[in-house]
Parts: C-alpha cells; sequence; structure tokens
C-alpha cells in the first residue's frame, strides 16, 4: 500500500549489490557483470519508478553504464533504455547537472553519454525495431522532462527522429519516432519548425497525422494533442504559411484526440477502481472472511450445476477453475480500444457529451491497456492546456484560431466550443 516508503527503507541495503555488479566487485571479489548486467538495471527501474526518486549514487553509475554499453552489452538497449528513462523522468536536473570522477575520466556529461548510447542502438542495424522503440521513447521523455533547458539539443534530436522515421517499417516504431518530434514541438514549436525545415513541413505533417491513427498508448496522444495545441499560440505572421493553411485540420485533429484522451482516461479511472475492489475482495477472504457466499452467485457453479462455499481464495479453488482461467497467473488483463467506432478514428462527433461505452476490448494493435504508466505529462489537464494556449495567445492568434474554426462542420466548431469553456472553468480551478 505504501511502495515509495517501502522502496525508502530497502535502498540503502541494495546499493552496494548494484555496485558491485557494476564495478566488478571490490576487496579481492570477483563478479561478472556480464551475470548480472539485467538484474542490476531492473532493480534500479523498481527503485526509480516505485520509489519516485532516484538515489544520487545511480547517478554515479551512468558512466560505468556506458562504457559496459560500448564495450559489450548493446544488446541490452530496452533494460538500458528502460533504467536511464526512470533516471531521467525522476530526476532531470541531476541529469543536467551532476559530475563526477568518472565523467571527468571519459570526458562526457551523463546527459552526453545518453544521447550517444541512443545515436548508437538506433543506428544499430542489427536490433530490432521493437527494441529500438525503447530508446526512442526515453528520447521523447527526456525532452518533456527538461523543458526550457536543453534549446541547444532540439535540432539535432529533432533531425535524429526524421532521418530514421524515413527508413522506420513498424508502426509502433514510427508513432515514437514522430512523438520525439512531437515532444520538440510542444517544447518549443518555432525551434521545431525551423529543424524540420520549412520545405519538409508538409510531407512531415502528412506523416504525422497519418501515424496519428497508431497513437494507441494514452502517453502518445496526449504528447500529440500538447504539441498540436502549442501551435495555437503563435499568430500568423509567426509561422510558416503552410502551418496557417492546416489551421482547420489541426483543430479538428485536435478535437479527435480530446475525445480519445478523455474516454481513455475515464476508462482508466474504471478499471482502477475496479482492480481496487478486487484486491479488497481478496484481501478479505484472506483475512478471514472466506466463509461468506451468495448462493445466487453462478460463479460459484462447477460445470455440473452444484453451488460449491467458499471456503478458499477464489484464484485457489482448484474444482471451479477452468484451464486459461486463472487470473491470479494471467494477471489483469481488461483492455480497451483507444479509438472511436469499429478501430476506426471518427473525424468529429460525440465530444459534447464526453461519454464512454465501458465495452471491454483490446487495442486495434492487440495490447492492453497499461494505467500504471508515468510521463511528464500527466499533471497536464487537456481542456485547460487548450483553453490557456488559446486565451493567452496573442489577439492575433486568438483571431486565427476563430478563423479557421470557421470552415469546420458544426459539431466540430461545438465540440470546441464545449472544450474551451470547459478549459475555462478548469483552469480556474487549478489556479
Amino acid at each position: 500500500e505504501h511502495p515509495e516508503e517501502m522502496i525508502k527503507k530497502v535502498t540503502p541495503s541494495v546499493l552496494p549489490m548494484i555496485a558491485a555488479v557494476f564495478t566488478g566487485g571490490e576487496g579481492g571479489s570477483s563478479i561478472d557483470t556480464m551475470d548480472y548486467i539485467q538484474y542490476a538495471l531492473e532493480t534500479m527501474r523498481i527503485i526509480t519508478y516505485n520509489g519516485k526518486c532516484v538515489p544520487l549514487q545511480f547517478w554515479n553509475y551512468v558512466p560505468l553504464m556506458y562504457s559496459i554499453y560500448l564495450d559489450w552489452a548493446q544488446d541490452y538497449v530496452v533494460e538500458f533504455s528502460g533504467t536511464l528513462e526512470n533516471l531521467i523522468q525522476y530526476d532531470p536536473n541531476s541529469l543536467l547537472t551532476y559530475s563526477s570522477s568518472e565523467n571527468e575520466k571519459i570526458g562526457k556529461s551523463n546527459l552526453e553519454m545518453i544521447l550517444h548510447m541512443s545515436e548508437l542502438a538506433l543506428e544499430n542495424d542489427e536490433l530490432e525495431e521493437s527494441e529500438k522503440t525503447f530508446t526512442a521513447v526515453m528520447l521523447h521523455i527526456l525532452v518533456q522532462s527538461c523543458i526550457g533547458k536543453i534549446d541547444n539539443l532540439i535540432p539535432s534530436l529533432v533531425t535524429l527522429a526524421l532521418k530514421h522515421l524515413q527508413k522506420a517499417e513498424k508502426d509502433h516504431y514510427r508513432v515514437n519516432l514522430v512523438a520525439l518530434v512531437e515532444s520538440c514541438i510542444y517544447y518549443d514549436p518555432i525551434l521545431a519548425i525551423r529543424a524540420i525545415g520549412e520545405n519538409s513541413l508538409k510531407p512531415f505533417f502528412e506523416v504525422w497525422f497519418e501515424t496519428l491513427d497508431y497513437h494507441y498508448a494514452l502517453a502518445e496522444q496526449k504528447v500529440a494533442f500538447c504539441a498540436l495545441c502549442r501551435f495555437l499560440r503563435f499568430s500568423p505572421s509567426e509561422l510558416p504559411p503552410f502551418l496557417n493553411e492546416i489551421r482547420p485540420q489541426i483543430l479538428s485533429k485536435i478535437v479527435v484526440l480530446l475525445k480519445s484522451i478523455d474516454e481513455i482516461k475515464k476508462a482508466v479511472e474504471n478499471l482502477r477502481k475496479e482492480k481496487k475492489e478486487r484486491n479488497e475482495k481478496a484481501r478479505m477472504k484472506e483475512f478471514g472472511n472466506i466463509n461468506e457466499y451468495d448462493d445466487s452467485d453462478s460463479d460459484d457453479d462447477d460445470l455440473y450445476g452444484r453451488n460449491l462455499p467458499k471456503d478458499v481464495p477464489e484464484e485457489r479453488d482448484v474444482v471451479t477453475q477452468q484451464e486459461g482461467s486463472n487470473e491470479a497467473s494471467t494477471g489483469y488483463t481488461s483492455a480497451l480500444t483507444a479509438i472511436t467506432n469499429d478501430g476506426e478514428v471518427k473525424p468529429y462527433g460525440g465530444l459534447n457529451e464526453f461519454s464512454f461505452d465501458g465495452s471491454d476490448a483490446e487495442n486495434s494493435d492487440g495490447s492492453e491497456m497499461d494505467d500504471d504508466v508515468d510521463t511528464p505529462l500527466d499533471f497536464i489537464d487537456e481542456f485547460a492546456f487548450l483553453y490557456k494556449n488559446v486565451s493567452e495567445a496573442k489577439p492575433e492568434a486568438q483571431q486565427a484560431f476563430q478563423e479557421a474554426a470557421t470552415p469546420l462542420p458544426a459539431e466540430t466548431r461545438q465540440a470546441l466550443e464545449f472544450a474551451f469553456n470547459q478549459g475555462q472553468a478548469r483552469a480556474k480551478n487549478l489556479a
């Protein structure tokens, strides 16, 4: 119930073991780093994710991780990326400022080492695109975590993403390369646009809008939404002509994403409530209330129609268990579609109600919903973000917003008006 407190208590005992893996042991002992590197990285990831903090000693390990990665561990890109992603997200200040004697020996900051490792991973033709995706995710988390602090890196990160986007084949890899550009646009639209290049804006936006149909995860949809909203702050004179031409399409995509995000968030909340109730029910059974049962509960009937007393926890009931139905082993597998109606993103409609039908379904890519993923954008209220980007913009930008909304279908205009009013109310509550 209190993972952060538990992690803080056990971490001091674990740190020496992690250090021994990266250093090979001290005092005459010898540890084969290759045998234990996965365990060390996974332990670091667990500590940072569940503790929501990064022990300062972890930053001492980054140069060691870098040396190991360059030497022999490029096959462990998934483990390295996942661990470094957590370090970046939960302690971005130390990422940018912390330095040790190991950094001085190598002549690189921790940030420079992470970027070099990322470039090597994306360039490595021996890695699967599914593995490279973890590096792309780490990079856009880096951008989102360091707002206002890495201006000089934005052009090179945009260039890196576009370079690999040209030859990427798998949808999820393409989506996360696009998400890196989206993160850079969210960071600073003008810097990102310059890096894309005015002549390349049209082909990029064609690819971007096409891949929006494959932004299944909440985090993917949210960064796309935030990036598109950032354009609304700028007046026509501040943006290239092409972006002014597609303002209506930008507003349409914002509407689609806003509805989908709202539906997913409501569904996630329902899933969390259901999970909490299931955990509480299991806990009650474990603590002596397992003999209570309801004769009318059809779940208590076995294949022959007999009503059986609940004298054992359900997940251990070998009499009523059927093959493949053990929820204790399969985990919580409820999922839902992140897009509306028949697996297709509908361009407009229904936003003014923001209702969710509660149906259980898989994402169209066959994956399950992960409701336990943290991102630096979690704190953003989408409605308030939309409202603030328009209301705090220059008068010329607000006028451009109104003009772009005029040719849209009436249903889309109503949706924007509803979202704008909701955002105004939420912004006041958040102030």
